[in-house]
């Protein structure tokens, strides 16, 4: 048996619009909220009912942080970017945060390229099969993402870098590299 139809609270002979108001009414109240000092009065309304209605709040014990103790607390013992950086391992690398925690630890906190400690390190993963490779610090990360990922582009570039090496602005070589070698140079 279906519902009688719900009548307004503001006039009974009317079908129920919005908030207990007929549709003539509820547009009325509408415009009425468009008028310059309407939103002050409906704040200062609200202000007055959340003071009223107020639960009080019992003793509250401080959340712990495990991670970072100075910072304020997110979920799971854990501060904000901890937590977030967490959740993206599993949802983007596939990784558990104790799988990460294991790599971590069998790189012993150093960046698998340029062998630095960090207490930060970046999933690597191919971006064509999208394995993780390693955990590498950001500035490494972010050169090989600018390479494209390309072995060809790497080599390029470190042969780019050995052939201007101890190059000053005016073109003249000072110094050498054990690479390669200036010909005609004593």
């Amino acid at each position: 048996m279906p519902r009688p139809p719900r009548k307004a609270d503001c006039h009974v002979d009317r079908k129920h619009f919005a908030k207990g108001m007929c549709q003539l009414c509820w547009k009325k109240s509408r415009q009425n909220w468009r008028t310059p000092g309407a939103r002050a009065t409906s704040k200062a309304y609200m202000r007055r009912w959340a003071e009223t209605h107020r639960k009080p709040k019992g003793p509250q014990t401080p959340r712990l942080v495990t991670c970072h103790p100075e910072r304020a607390h997110q979920a799971h013992g854990q501060c904000q970017s901890c937590y977030g950086r967490r959740r993206l391992y599993v949802r983007r690398y596939g990784i558990t945060p104790a799988e990460y925690d294991q790599m971590y630890v069998a790189q012993g906190g150093l960046c698998a390229i340029c062998e630095q400690p960090f207490e930060v390190l970046h999933v690597d993963h191919d971006h064509v099969t999208t394995v993780v490779r390693a955990l590498l610090c950001k500035s490494c990360n972010i050169g090989i993402g600018h390479l494209n990922d390309s072995p060809e582009r790497l080599f390029r570039a470190a042969e780019y870098l050995d052939n201007h090496r101890g190059q000053s602005k005016d073109g003249i070589r000072r110094g050498s590299s054990p690479y390669s070698r200036i010909e005609g140079a004593a």
